[in-house]
């Protein structure tokens, strides 16, 4: 309980550097019926383990970027390439566009991630952003060499157009282990 409560708190640093506030949370949007769930703040350790996975892409695509948490942490990090944030609900968006900037490495689109084609030499990060029937229609047309799908509950969706590499648990700071999987377009 006192780890997470201290580690909650480093969050709530970070975040205030990041952009002068608060990232954490769950917030419902007006998408809910079309598919999307609600938004929902990557943790600390798997932005870490995105950056990782990053080295040799030169575009990553957060698909539905929230508040841009992941984003603007991947920029502090050092992550040199092209940041793209997806994000179809415009309250959102334009929360991360205003908070995007100060970084010229960082591009925000309001859009339906379904109408956006990414490019085939990009790792998506995507921490479950939609229900199955729009995780389906997005794979489907889906080309990027990797993806990195974090609180990973449509593994289904994503076989056998994808493969799956590694099978991690990341713990969020209470200890509760969020299934993530690295996919390699197959």
């Amino acid at each position: 309980m006192l780890k997470s409560l201290i580690l909650d708190g480093l969050d709530e640093i970070r975040d205030r550097i990041l952009v002068g506030q608060s990232l954490s949370g769950v917030y419902d949007n007006d998408y809910l019926s079309y598919g999307a769930n609600p938004v929902q703040s990557s943790s600390y350790q798997m932005i870490r383990k995105a950056f990782e996975l990053s080295s040799g892409f030169g575009c990553v695509v957060d698909v539905g970027c929230g508040m841009g948490r992941f984003l603007f942490q991947m920029e502090r990090l050092g992550y040199k390439g092209q940041l793209i944030g997806v994000e179809i609900d415009p309250t959102y968006a334009a929360f991360c566009e205003l908070k995007a900037r100060r970084y010229k490495n960082i591009t925000i689109l309001n859009i339906d991630a379904l109408s956006y084609s990414i490019d085939k030499d990009a790792m998506v990060y995507m921490y479950n952003p939609f229900k199955e029937n729009l995780a389906r229609a997005f794979i489907d047309k889906l080309e990027a060499k990797r993806i990195f799908y974090t609180n990973a509950v449509l593994e289904s969706c994503f076989v056998p157009k994808y493969k799956v590499t590694q099978r991690l648990n990341i713990p969020l700071n209470d200890g509760t282990p969020v299934p993530c999987l690295v996919l390699d377009k197959a």
